[in-house]
C-alpha cells in the first residue's frame, strides 16, 4: 500500500462478546486511530457498527512506515491491529516533449499495437480519377493490383494473395486517397508485406500506376500514383507494467471487543 493513497483492503471491525460471538444488533461508533508508526491517518475514521460490524471505506496513511491502528467502539473496549507496512508514494510522471516531429522526405514502416500485429497498412492517392470513377469495379480492380505483389495469405502465410484479401478502409470523396489494408497470419508475414509494398507502390510508383492503368475501366483513366501513408506493420511487443512492490497486506481487521 501506499503512501496517501487509499488502503485496497479496508479495515471491518467486528463487535464480539466476551465468549467471541458477533453482535448482530450493535451500531456503536467505532472510531480508528493510529496506535504508532508516523505520519497522519486521515479518511473518515468513525463510523458506525451496521449488524454488529463497522466497515471503513477511505482510510489511508500519508507518511511510509510501520503502522498499528486502534479500533475504539463507543463504550468498549479498543482493539489494536497487527503491524501494516506502508510504501513510498509512486514518483509523479515527467511529462515528455510532445511538440510535433519534423516531417522526412521518405516514410518507413512503423509499429501500431499488438492487437493489430498481423496487418499492413498504406494509403496510395491516384491522380486523374475521380470518386465517382472509383466505383465497385475499379476498387475491385484496384485489389487485385495490390494482392498481386503479396503472397502472405492463406492459412500458413505463404499463398498469394487475392482481392477479397485486400480491404478498402476508406477513401476520399475530393481527391481519391485509398486507404488499404492486409491480414496475414503474423507480425513477421506482415512486416515482409510492408516492406514488399514499400517498394512496389513508393519505390516504383511509376510501375504500381501502370498496372492500375493496365486494368482499364475507369483505372485507365489514372495519371499518377502518390504514397501518402508508407506501406507499414504493426510489431507484437510487451510493454513491461512497473507495480510498487507490496510490503505488506491490509487484511481485514476482526477486533474483538469486550463488552
Amino acid at each position: 500500500m501506499a503512501a496517501g493513497v487509499a488502503f485496497g483492503t479496508q479495515p471491518a471491525v467486528t463487535i464480539q462478546d466476551a465468549a467471541g460471538t458477533k453482535v448482530a444488533d450493535s451500531t456503536v461508533n467505532v472510531v480508528m486511530s493510529k496506535a504508532s508508526g508516523p505520519g497522519t491517518l486521515s479518511g473518515t475514521t468513525t463510523v458506525a457498527a451496521q449488524a454488529g460490524v463497522a466497515t471503513f471505506t477511505n482510510l489511508k496513511i500519508d507518511t511510509a512506515g510501520a503502522h498499528v491502528l486502534t479500533a475504539t467502539p463507543a463504550g468498549l473496549t479498543a482493539a489494536d491491529s497487527d503491524s501494516i507496512t506502508i510504501t513510498s508514494a509512486p514518483p509523479t510522471p515527467t511529462p515528455t516533449n510532445t511538440s510535433a516531429p519534423t516531417p522526412t522526405s521518405a516514410p518507413t514502416p512503423t509499429s501500431a499495437s499488438s492487437a493489430d500485429a498481423n496487418v499492413v497498412r498504406a494509403t496510395v492517392s491516384l491522380a486523374g480519377i475521380s470518386s465517382a470513377q472509383f466505383d465497385t469495379a475499379a476498387q475491385t480492380a484496384f485489389k487485385e493490383v495490390v494482392a498481386a505483389y503479396l503472397t502472405i495469405c492463406g492459412t500458413a502465410g505463404t499463398a498469394q494473395c487475392t482481392s477479397s484479401d485486400v480491404t478498402i478502409v476508406t477513401f476520399s470523396r475530393r481527391a481519391v486517397a485509398v486507404q488499404f489494408q492486409v491480414v496475414t497470419t503474423s507480425s513477421t508475414n506482415a512486416a515482409d508485406g510492408a516492406n514488399t509494398l514499400n517498394t512496389a507502390i513508393t519505390t516504383n510508383a511509376e510501375t504500381f500506376k501502370n498496372h492500375l492503368v493496365a486494368k482499364g475501366g475507369n483505372l485507365a483513366t489514372v495519371t499518377e500514383s502518390t504514397t501518402t501513408a508508407a506501406p507499414s506493420a504493426a510489431t507484437t511487443s510487451s510493454a513491461a507494467a512497473v507495480v510498487p512492490p507490496m510490503m505488506a497486506v491490509l487484511s481485514t481487521l476482526l477486533l474483538v471487543l469486550i463488552l
